[in-house]
């Protein structure tokens, strides 16, 4: 079964994708589940009897998606929308500065294939000639690039070290 800060990340990338196709009510929705889903306490517990719908913001399709999830690691629904859009999309609209809108707009008029390119088109000056963009929106992405390359090698640290503690734990009680 899927960790439930996993599950909540799957969420998040929904709820973006529901923003990308238009539907601001469901992606709203899918966002407020994913930040209650990660607050659970016994979240598997709650998926086993059927009691997913207890927590805010939390319906009967949310709980549904959030069981399938847990028990397969991912949904129909979610495996279409990363056919239809790609992950750097998804990567700048959870940048901070960025969003949605202006990921989109990123993506449809210079079509990059990562985040590593959107840094260079930062650098070239191509993203400030987008309407809606400027030098200053340029900045701010660039830099949202660049603190994310140094907090994704120090979340990777952090994680490890969860999951270190958590086999160790584990093979004490053994």
């Amino acid at each position: 079964m899927l960790e439930p800060t996993t599950i909540a990340a799957l969420l998040r990338e929904l709820a973006v994708y529901y923003e990308l196709d238009g539907d601001r009510h469901r992606a709203f929705a899918y966002e407020r589940a994913s930040k209650s889903i990660e607050a659970a306490n016994g979240l598997h517990r709650l998926i086993d009897e059927g009691r997913l719908e207890e927590l805010p913001g939390v319906g009967p399709s949310i709980a549904r998606v959030v069981a399938e999830l847990a028990r397969a690691g991912t949904v129909l629904v979610l495996e279409r929308q990363r056919a239809q859009w790609p992950p750097v999309v998804i990567e700048l609209a959870q940048l901070p500065k960025v969003g949605v809108p202006k990921a989109r707009r990123i993506y449809q008029s210079l079509a990059p294939a990562d985040l590593e390119a959107v840094a260079e088109m930062c650098r070239a000056g191509l993203i400030r000639e987008l309407p809606g963009l400027g030098k200053i929106s340029e900045q701010k992405i660039l830099q949202a690039i660049d603190d994310r390359r140094g907090n994704g090698a120090r979340q990777i640290l952090i994680d490890a070290e969860d999951h270190t503690t958590s086999l160790a734990h584990h093979l004490r009680a053994d």
